[in-house]
């Protein structure tokens, strides 16, 4: 230790002044110096003086010394002044941060009075910094955790701190969820302890956990297997547990119209509603609220957290209605799939009516209806015919419905060929006026099976207890269309079961393969079929029936579906052992036995060889006359299109002759329909005998014919073609014994000079074989256009026609019959007029024709029937007895319901039926003779007359006179013209009467325009006469006028005689 630090070193203690005074105390002048130093430090300045004034202590060695001292303590004095400032600091940060916590932060003791509080506890708990002691903080503090709290303190003093989470408080009626830290502050041993308290509110966090425990209790309930009634109740029930004020919390939720509420629902005032959505669309709503006001709430108003707390569980209902519906139509799938599964098995063991009915029962069943039905339709006039009923609908309308009836519940869709539904009936009986019909009828859905744009069958279902949707329609066309599909392949197999011993289709092959679509079996029809067997084939796979026609694209296709859709059905070529190539109808199936087995194949085949070979037949029948072999319109027309670009490509024409035989119905009504078959024949050969074999002949219909002229140059060569026509056509024809001579007559137009295309050239031939026709018949024309005018104005008559009668341009006259006896007016024929506003009065025999050709005849027989018995009718409530006479003409009578007609007419205009006369011709009885005579007999039993109009000039026969039993026969006026004078009309005349006479039917002779004619036809016995010598037809006015003055006119003028 050097001298300096030994100095330093020394003590006051060792030192002294009185240490020093004693001799056995004395040391060494070093240990002087140093106490002497220690002194001055101590103050004590006696001491050093007296260690210097004996020179045992150095005044330079204690001044250096000094110097130091000081220096140390300026650096003490320092270092203290720093510490202070630290010391301060310290205490600001802390205060900075005690007022500037964004917590609540307070100052308490040990018992709980608050010393201090930050800015944020004054705001958040409302305390007044300048009465802090009055506030107790276990008063902040629900009473429940007053304990806790108690204990939470003496933690704090013997840990330095303690915690203390998910406590209650309630200040100025608001309720927090808070946590609370206690941290001991430094303190001097005689205080008393304090802590700092910071409140961590958790208020929001706790109520949007327990929003999100709610919400996912919802989700999980989602999950069950529950029905959409009991899912919601049980939301309503939960749904107050995700609020801050649960007990005042009430629910609302509506779906589809039904509406599920809490208890108090009524009585919410503040209210939050979020739409419930299911893809997209909203179904409905769900709506909460509380039944009183709370404090806590901003403005009056929820949160945005509540609003996507209301969105989150109006989310879960969503979800869980989407998955509801996915289920049920899951679920429906499924039984519609066991239904066309249980469909398609049960098809080959049932009849069709059992087939339908089971059918029906599936339908009831899968749509929740309580009755259904089904019709069949037959023809272009979809006449209707019962199919089945279920049992069902026969109980509820076996005394009510008709099946036929034309307002049958399924009339709707025969009409527009359409599905419909109808979940409000009895509107609809209203439409259709009928009221009493089918009354137990509350909702009903029909669908139709169309093909060839005509209706086939309509399936219909009846009675759900709810509204149908299309979720029923499809379901229900899907078992219509899949029954009648089942019903088409029933109707084939039975038909391929008659022809069996011919096609030797008696059995289907059948073929069985494992997963690596190895044969495991086969039946012996497949080995007849193929060839091979079974030994042959077993462990091969089906390529060895390959046949190379179809490509991989095929076979990719065909397994495609089989994978996807479990089966694959269609046509097939495939190769027999003999390396024949047949074709196959092949049905393949997926078989899924049980879980432990793998996956099979199974093949159904039948050879359709024949079938193939009828395929190609009918399509040699849809371009060829099946009568005469001859190519038909169709293919007429294609060979027309090749001529044509010939023509084009050389310069040269296409003649088109269009052929008709003249009186060719005559053959068809005296010697019958085999007789004409056979004539078409044989004129079929004449023709072709009469052409090259670049030429054409078509049949076209009926005894109509075309010739087709390939390359050729001029007029000429038609007129060369037309005269060796006409030539072998006048040679007799013998046919059964009889001989018959048959003419035809030609028209003929000319590529490209009368037309360029085929349909306009075939309309101004059949112009041109019509002028020919009125030539006198066995000639031939070429096409002028006088002739295309005169085919102009037909068509101009035809529209004209059809406007003309909405228009009432057309009216009826009357011309007066009367008895050649009495004189009396007994009846009046009712005869059609025409007024164009442009071309006048139109001749009945210009627009008659026309009518009957185009089908307009049917339209305005309807019209002259109900006037004629309306007026007729008025005729006899004003007094004046007599019976009007209606044509009925051929192509009405075929064409339309003339039974129900005449029914529905008399019913309408209270006409008796005896004041009715049917005017028919000879042709007319003589045709469909069973059915015209069912019809006549019918109208007959309800006193309806009938009479044979212009008798002689056709098929006449005393056995359909007879089994007609027609009440009057009228003597065409050709046969009246020419008497008396012309022996062989009055033969014919006089014969008409007594034949007439001898059947006990009265005659009536029409076109008695002379004094002698009427005394002729007097004399010989005649009943009846109507005339110009008595009257021409009047219009009603004017016959109105001759009923009441000129009533005896036929009296009067007999007694003149």
């Amino acid at each position: 230790m050097g001298k300096r630090e030994a100095l330093m070193s020394g003590d006051k203690d060792n030192h002294s002044a009185d240490n020093l005074q004693k001799p056995d105390n004395l040391r060494h002048p070093l240990d002087i110096q140093q106490s002497a130093i220690h002194a001055l430090r101590n103050g004590d300045f006696d001491f050093a003086l007296r260690a210097v004034e004996r020179g045992e202590a150095s005044i330079e060695i204690m001044v250096e010394d000094l110097k130091i001292y000081q220096a140390e303590l300026e650096l003490q004095n320092d270092e203290l002044r720093q510490n202070q400032l630290r010391s301060d600091n310290a205490v600001q940060r802390f205060r900075n941060l005690f007022d500037n916590l964004p917590l609540p932060a307070m100052v308490i003791d040990r018992i709980g009075i608050i010393h201090e509080c930050n800015e944020m506890a004054v705001r958040q708990f409302n305390l007044a910094q300048k009465n802090l002691r009055s506030h107790f903080f276990p008063r902040l503090v629900n009473k429940h955790y007053h304990g806790r709290l108690q204990r939470l303190i003496e933690e704090a003093v013997n840990t330095g701190q303690a915690n203390l989470q998910n406590v209650d408080m309630q200040v100025n009626g608001i309720d927090y969820t808070v946590d609370i830290h206690i941290t001991l502050l430094p303190n001097f041993v005689e205080q008393s302890p304090q802590f700092v308290i910071t409140i961590v509110d958790q208020t929001k966090s706790m109520l949007r956990l327990k929003e999100m425990q709610t919400v996912f209790n919802i989700s999980r309930l989602a999950q069950q297997q529950l029905d959409i009634d009991a899912f919601l109740e049980k939301v309503i029930e939960w749904l107050p547990s995700g609020m801050r004020y649960p007990l005042d919390t009430e629910v609302c939720i509506t779906l589809d119209n039904k509406r599920f509420t809490s208890l108090a629902a009524e009585n919410m005032l503040l209210t939050l509603s979020s739409d419930i959505q299911v893809d997209g669309n909203i179904v409905g709503k769900v709506t909460l609220g509380y039944t009183r006001q709370h404090d806590s709430m901003s403005h009056g108003k929820f949160s945005e957290e509540k609003r996507s707390f209301i969105q989150g569980v109006a989310d879960q209902i969503g979800r869980f209605i989407s998955r509801l519906r996915i289920d049920q139509e899951r679920i429906l799938t499924a039984k519609r799939s066991m239904a066309l599964l249980s469909l398609t098995t049960k098809a080959p063991t049932l009849g069709d009516e059992e087939l339908l009915i089971y059918a029906l029962e599936q339908a009831e069943l899968l749509t929740g209806s309580h009755l259904a039905y089904a019709h069949y339709f037959n023809g272009p006039e979809e006449m209707v015919t019962l199919g089945a009923w279920s049992a069902n609908t026969s109980k509820t309308f076996q005394d009510s419905h008709d099946p036929a009836s034309s307002v049958g519940i399924w009339a709707d869709c025969l009409r527009q060929k359409k599905s419909v539904i109808h979940n409000d009936y009895a509107s609809l009986m209203n439409q259709h006026n009928s009221a009493d019909v089918h009354l137990a009828l509350g909702r009903h859905l029909a669908v139709p099976v169309i093909l060839d744009d005509q209706v086939k069958m309509i399936m219909g279902v009846g009675n759900k207890s709810q509204d149908y949707d299309q979720g029923d329609l499809t379901v229900l066309e899907m078992i219509a269309h899949n029954t009648w599909a089942l019903l088409e392949r029933n109707r084939s197999q039975r038909q391929l079961e008659l022809h069996s011993a011919v096609f030797r289709f008696s059995r289907e092959g059948i073929m069985v393969t494992n997963s690596n679509c190895e044969i495991t079996s086969v039946n012996a029809a497949f080995s007849r079929i193929t060839g091979y067997s079974p030994d042959e084939v077993i462990g091969n796979t089906p390529k060895i029936l390959k046949s190379g026609r179809h490509g991989l694209t095929f076979y990719q296709s065909m397994w495609q579906q089989i994978q996807e859709q479990g089966h694959w059905h269609g046509e097939i070529w495939n190769r027999r052992k003999d390396g024949v190539i047949y074709p196959q109808i092949l049905s393949i199936s997926s078989i899924n036995t049980s879980p432990t087995h793998a996956i099979e194949y199974i093949g159904f085949f039948m050879e359709i060889s024949e079938f193939k070979r009828a395929q190609e037949r009918i399509e040699y029948l849809a371009h060829h006359d099946p009568l005469t072999d001859l190519c038909n319109r169709t293919q007429l027309s294609d060979r027309f299109h090749q001529a044509r670009a010939y023509a084009n490509r050389q310069g040269s024409m296409v003649g088109l002759m269009y052929l008709d035989l003249d009186h060719f119905k005559n053959v068809n009504d005296s010697l019958g329909h085999p007789v004409g078959d056979k004539l078409l024949l044989q004129v079929a050969k004449r023709l072709l005998s009469c052409v090259r074999q670049v030429d054409t002949v078509s049949r076209i219909g009926g005894d109509e014919f075309v010739i087709l002229l390939s390359e050729i140059r001029s007029h000429e060569n038609i007129a060369e073609v037309s005269k060796k026509v006409l030539a072998v056509m006048s040679l007799p024809f013998e046919i059964e014994s009889n001989q018959l001579n048959v003419t035809c007559s030609i028209g003929a137009c000319l590529y490209p000079d009368d037309g360029d295309d085929f349909d306009t050239l075939m309309k101004k031939a059949d112009t041109v074989l019509y002028q020919a026709k009125s030539m006198g018949r066995n000639t031939y024309q070429f096409f002028t256009e006088a002739m295309n005018h005169l085919a102009m104005r037909r068509m101009t008559l035809e529209s004209e026609m059809r406007q003309g009668l909405g228009l009432n341009q057309f009216s009826l006259h009357y011309q007066p019959q009367f008895d050649i006896e009495t004189g009396a007016l007994v009846g009046a024929e009712a005869l059609l007029r025409w007024h164009h506003p442009e071309m006048g009065n139109l001749s009945p025999s210009e627009f008659i024709p026309i009518a009957e050709e185009s089908g307009f005849i049917v339209e305005l027989g309807h019209f002259v029937m109900r006037s004629a018995c309306q007026q007729a009718s008025e005729w006899i409530a004003q007094g004046h007895e007599l019976r009007v006479a209606v044509n009925i003409s051929y192509v009405q009578f075929m064409r339309n319901n003339l039974l129900q007609l005449v029914l529905d007419t008399l019913k309408n205009t209270a006409l008796p039926p005896q004041n009715l006369e049917l005017e028919l011709t000879e042709s007319l009885l003589v045709t469909d003779t069973e059915k015209v005579l069912q019809v006549v007999q019918q109208l007959q039993q309800l006193g309806v007359h009938f009479s044979i109009d212009d008798f002689g000039t056709g098929y006449s026969s005393l056995s359909y006179l007879k089994r007609f039993a027609i009440n009057k026969l009228k003597i065409d006026q050709s046969f009246i013209l020419d008497i008396p004078g012309d022996n062989d009309d009055e033969a014919i005349v006089l014969a008409i009467i007594n034949l007439a006479h001898s059947l006990k039917i009265k005659c009536i002779a029409e076109g008695v325009e002379t004094q002698s004619q009427y005394e002729f036809l007097s004399m010989m016995g005649c009943d009846q006469v109507q005339g110009y010598l008595f009257s021409k037809p009047l219009p009603v006015d004017k016959m109105n006028q001759l009923l009441h003055s000129l009533i005896h006119v036929a009296t009067d003028h007999t007694a003149d005689l």
